[in-house]
């Protein structure tokens, strides 16, 4: 503070734990009606309540159920022996099985730049995005106990999820969670440059 009381800063800022943000992806070839093999491209989303997150539907209305989101899969790291914390890597392929049941990760691709900022005009800190291709025939029904609420997790046919965004809502979902639309763009631009 100043002498005079008042703040000393700028504005307020806001920082989280190491954390990863997952693109889980997997790719099926089917034939097309002319016999032509076509890469078909699903992620994985999950439908998950964020009880902090006003409704846009009913703005200055408390009391309203919490607003779920059509969002990627995304957690902390967690502490291991001698209070480090574990790669990225091992939280993202631990994420993708607690959040997508996917039982098989194929392999974690890892950006030369692999970060993003959800918001870098009050949030400090980044959060490492990657991205997991798993095997979509090893997929299991989400089990019930889990330490967080999640309503649904599917993965989702590539236009399929371009249609849900362009949308914005789907099945009571909103499908504009910055966060999750940063990773897929990430995902996206890498995606083009290495499957032409």
């Amino acid at each position: 503070m100043h002498e005079d009381g008042t703040p000393n800063f700028d504005r307020p800022y806001y920082e989280e734990a190491p954390a990863v943000n997952v693109i889980a992806f997997g790719i099926r070839w089917k034939r097309n009606w002319l016999y032509r093999w076509r890469r078909e491209v699903r992620i994985a989303i999950i439908h998950q309540p964020r009880p902090h997150a006003d409704d846009p539907l009913h703005l200055d209305v408390d009391g309203h159920p919490p607003v779920v989101f059509g969002q990627i899969p995304m957690g902390f790291t967690e502490k291991i022996l001698g209070g480090k914390f574990e790669s990225s890597e091992a939280a993202a392929s631990r994420e993708v099985r607690e959040e997508t049941g996917a039982t098989a990760v194929m392999r974690i691709i890892t950006l030369r730049c692999p970060w993003h900022n959800p918001n870098p005009t009050f949030v400090k800190s980044w959060t490492d995005v990657l991205f997991v291709e798993v095997n979509l025939d090893k997929v299991e029904s989400l089990k019930a106990s889990r330490n967080e609420p999640i309503y649904s997790a599917e993965y989702v046919l590539r236009e399929e999820l371009d249609r849900r965004i362009y949308e914005g809502i789907h099945e009571g979902a909103y499908y504009r969670a910055g966060t999750s639309l940063s990773a897929l763009s990430m995902f996206d631009a890498w995606f083009r440059r290495h499957y032409r």
